[in-house]
């Protein structure tokens, strides 16, 4: 987050002229928008407030003292729920849509000027992506551990992608656009995932079987016990999101019948790729050490009641009883 304070330096500063919006310095684009000098009453104040406390709430949340004894909110989730910190970077971007709704030309200009409007932001954009790369691998540059993903990076591509879509569409289809990227969220989050996983899941399967029944006993358990809760919570949150019962149930089901259709994949596969099972069964306790280490240990941290604490030990024993009880199987 040491790096917010480059985007913020670098947004539009808004000065308003007639009851239109103009922006001094570089946001300019090729003197399309009338400046005058910045007095204090011409100045957008209220972004400019929002702009401060934004700076001084990263600057403290960067350097909260010692790292043992850090007030809960300046520190970031770990999994679920959101603290102070968390709305830091989303504040960014919200001051630099603002400044790019204010700081553009009117209707007219836009739309005449809209190659070298768009030919600027695409370098501003760049510039901003090559300097978080920079930034984010400081001081040391090795191809092998380059971290590409960083704060300036990922403001560069929203930075870009919203000025596109103000520049090609009016305030309608800026509407419509907000409303159906809402749409495709949730339906990414409730929708897509569970098929997608329910697929590895009968590859997983599927994988386990053509290594030894034995293998493929134990990892079929496994499966159903860790999707069991899994399908009665996506059914929970279907019905949440308006969906009738036989509507969330079918979808379950839909879902669902991914993992045969993985299953069948990767026999197929394995017939014609030599040491399939291999990585399946890397892939496979990969998977499960990931729902241990990112959801089960978490809930466990959180959990304060002794005795919630150890019927949640004893069912993990009952997991490890039920792999050694699989083992005894023949082969």
């Amino acid at each position: 987050m040491n790096s917010f304070y480059a985007i913020s330096n670098g947004l539009p500063k808004l000065t308003r002229r007639h009851g239109a919006v103009a922006s001094k310095g570089a946001s300019n684009v090729s003197g399309l928008v009338p400046t005058h000098p910045v007095s204090g009453r011409d100045r957008l104040v209220s972004l400019d407030v929002f702009r401060g406390l934004t700076v001084a709430s990263m600057i403290v949340v960067n350097t909260p003292g010692s790292v043992d004894f850090v007030y809960p909110p300046l520190t970031h989730a770990a999994w679920h729920g959101w603290t102070w910190a968390d709305v830091i970077f989303p504040f960014f971007l919200f001051i630099a849509g603002v400044a790019i709704t204010l700081s553009l030309p009117e209707p007219a200009a836009l739309h005449a000027h809209r190659h070298s409007i768009l030919a600027r932001a695409v370098r501003r954009a760049v510039l901003l992506f090559v300097l978080g790369v920079l930034f984010e691998n400081f001081p040391t540059y090795h191809l092998f551990t380059l971290r590409i993903p960083g704060v300036l990076q990922r403001i560069a591509l929203c930075y870009l992608c919203v000025v596109l879509i103000f520049v090609s569409s009016g305030t309608r289809g800026q509407a419509l656009i907000t409303v159906g990227l809402l749409v495709l969220y949730w339906a990414l989050l409730t929708l897509v995932p569970v098929p997608v996983h329910n697929f590895l899941d009968g590859a997983l399967i599927a994988g386990a079987f053509l290594t030894s029944t034995k293998l493929g006993v134990i990892t079929t358990a496994l499966v159903i016990l860790h999707e069991v809760p899994h399908e009665l919570g996506d059914f929970a949150v279907l019905i949440y999101g308006g969906c009738s019962r036989p509507q969330a149930l079918g979808y379950n089901v839909l879902s669902a019948l991914t993992a045969i259709l993985g299953g069948m994949c990767t026999y197929l596969f394995s017939v014609v790729v030599a040491n399939l099972q291999a990585p399946l069964l890397a892939i496979s306790a990969g998977g499960f050490l990931y729902i241990a280490l990112a959801d089960l240990l978490p809930e466990l941290k959180e959990e304060q009641r002794f005795s919630a604490s150890l019927l949640q030990f004893v069912l993990v024993l009952f997991g490890l009883v039920l792999v050694w009880a699989g083992t005894l199987l023949p082969t």
